[in-house]
């Protein structure tokens, strides 16, 4: 049983890191997503270090999130994504030589 819901977290932490998941709504302290019909509220408050999940409440499952710089990149990102979606509809990405992005239209860096 431990080794399937290990298997879940991970699941559902590279569903984040690939940016597959809707923001439903984001503040300082949180961000809520949905995933696959799965809901989650990710701590977000304090930096990357403290990013958290807790199970029950708004939670489908706790996540122990091994990247957790990734996971609050990648919700970071997509709030910006959501700020300026009127004024980029489509990201026009071109690849730093770190391995990073920034569009070419909005000026949205992403650290993937």
């Amino acid at each position: 049983m431990k080794k399937q819901l290990e298997e879940m977290q991970r699941y559902f932490e590279n569903k984040i890191l690939a940016g597959e998941f809707e923001l439903i709504t984001i503040d300082e302290y949180t961000a809520r997503i949905k995933i696959e019909g799965s809901l989650f509220e990710i701590w977000i408050a304090n930096g990357f270090k403290h990013v958290a999940t807790h199970e029950g409440g708004y939670n489908a499952i706790a996540i122990k999130f091994k990247d957790k710089k990734g996971v609050y990149d990648s919700i970071k990102h997509s709030e910006i994504d959501h700020e300026i979606k009127e004024q980029c509809d489509v990201c026009d990405w071109m690849e730093l030589e770190d391995g990073s992005a920034v569009c070419k239209k909005c000026g949205t860096f992403s650290p993937f």
